[in-house]
C-alpha cells in the first residue's frame, strides 16, 4: 500500500510539472487537470490490467465542469479529454477499465453523448443497468449505455419494498413546485428567449403567442425530433427548455421528451394561468395573432 501511494505521489508530481510547463506566459501555475487526470486514468488502466479484473470509475455531477460559474473553458476541455480517453480505451473488447458518468443536467448529457464523443448510444433499462457490462458491443467500436437514473432508483426502491411517507411526499411536492418556478424563470431569462422577445418587441402579444403556443405544442407531443449533436438545437424555446431540464434527451432514435407527466401538467397549468391574466381585449388580440402565427409555430417545431 505504501509503495502504491508513493508511486501515485510521484505520478501526480510529474503531471503537475507538465501542466506548469504548459501554462501560458504570466501564469506561474495554471492548473487545468488535463495532464493529471490523463495520468490518473492511465494508472488505473494499468492497475486493472495487472489485476486481471474489471475496474469501474464513477464520476458524479460532471455537469459542474460545464455549468459552474467558477470554472472557465478548461472545465469543458477536461471533460472532453476524459470522455475521449475512456471511449478510446473502451473500444477494445478486452478493456478492463469501465466508466460511469452521472449528471442531472440535460444539456450536459446531450453534449457528452453527441458525436464525436459518443458514436453509438444504447438506452438501458433498470435491469440492463445492473448488468451493463454484459451489453454486446458493436464490432466497429465503443458503445455507450445511458439510463435515466430516476427509473433505476424507483425500480430499486420498489424491489426492496421501500416507499415514501405522506409527509415526505408533501415536502417533495412543495420542493418540486419551487423548482418548477425557478426553471420557468430560467427559461424566460435564457439568452435565446430574450433574443426572441427582442425580435417581437413591437408586439407583446406576438411574443406571448409564440412562447405559450410553442410550449403547448411541445406538451401535446410525445417527443420532439432532435439533431445528433447538442449544438445543432436551433429553436430558442426548445434550447431554453433543454437548458433547464424541462426537456430531456433520449436516444435510439435521438429525441427530446418531457421528464415526466407531472412536468407536463405543471407546464399546461402555467399556460392556463398566464392566459387567465389577459383582459378580454387582450384575449381577442391573442386569438387573432394565434391564427396568423400558428402555421409558423408548427413549422419551426
Amino acid at each position: 500500500a505504501a509503495l502504491a501511494v508513493g508511486a501515485a505521489l510521484v505520478l501526480r508530481g510529474a503531471a503537475a510539472h507538465v501542466e506548469r510547463q504548459a501554462s501560458p506566459a504570466g501564469w506561474p501555475d495554471r492548473q487545468s487537470g488535463l495532464t493529471r487526470i490523463s495520468y490518473l486514468l492511465a494508472a488505473l488502466e494499468s492497475a486493472a490490467e495487472a489485476s486481471g479484473r474489471p475496474m469501474i470509475v464513477a464520476l458524479l455531477n460532471v455537469d459542474v465542469l460545464l455549468r459552474s460559474l467558477f470554472i472557465d473553458a478548461r472545465g469543458e476541455d477536461l471533460l472532453h479529454r476524459v470522455l475521449m480517453h475512456l471511449q478510446q480505451s473502451n473500444a477494445a473488447p478486452e478493456a478492463k477499465l469501465r466508466a460511469l458518468f452521472q449528471t442531472s443536467d440535460s444539456p450536459t448529457a446531450f453534449w457528452a453523448l453527441s458525436p464525436p464523443l459518443a458514436e453509438s448510444v444504447v438506452p438501458l433499462s433498470a435491469e440492463d443497468f445492473r448488468t451493463a457490462a454484459d451489453v454486446q458491443r458493436p464490432s466497429n467500436g465503443a458503445i455507450v449505455g445511458v439510463a435515466a437514473i430516476t427509473d433505476v432508483l424507483l425500480d430499486v426502491l420498489a424491489s426492496e419494498g421501500e416507499g415514501e411517507s405522506e409527509g415526505s411526499r408533501e415536502n417533495d411536492h412543495v420542493r418540486e413546485a419551487r423548482r418548477f418556478e425557478w426553471r420557468m424563470d430560467q427559461v424566460l431569462g435564457h439568452a435565446a428567449v430574450l433574443q426572441l422577445r427582442q425580435e417581437h418587441a413591437d408586439s407583446r402579444t406576438s411574443f406571448a403567442v409564440v412562447l405559450w403556443e410553442t410550449i403547448r405544442q411541445i406538451c401535446q407531443r410525445p417527443y420532439l425530433a432532435a439533431p445528433r449533436h447538442a449544438r445543432d438545437v436551433g429553436h430558442p424555446i426548445v434550447e431554453a427548455m433543454l437548458h433547464t431540464s424541462l426537456l430531456e434527451p433520449r436516444w435510439c432514435p435521438t429525441r427530446l421528451v418531457m421528464p415526466d407527466a407531472e412536468t407536463r401538467r405543471r407546464l399546461l397549468s402555467w399556460l392556463d394561468d398566464q392566459h387567465a391574466k389577459l383582459s378580454w381585449p387582450q384575449r381577442i388580440e391573442y386569438s387573432v395573432q394565434l391564427l396568423r402565427d400558428r402555421p409558423d409555430i408548427l413549422r419551426r417545431l
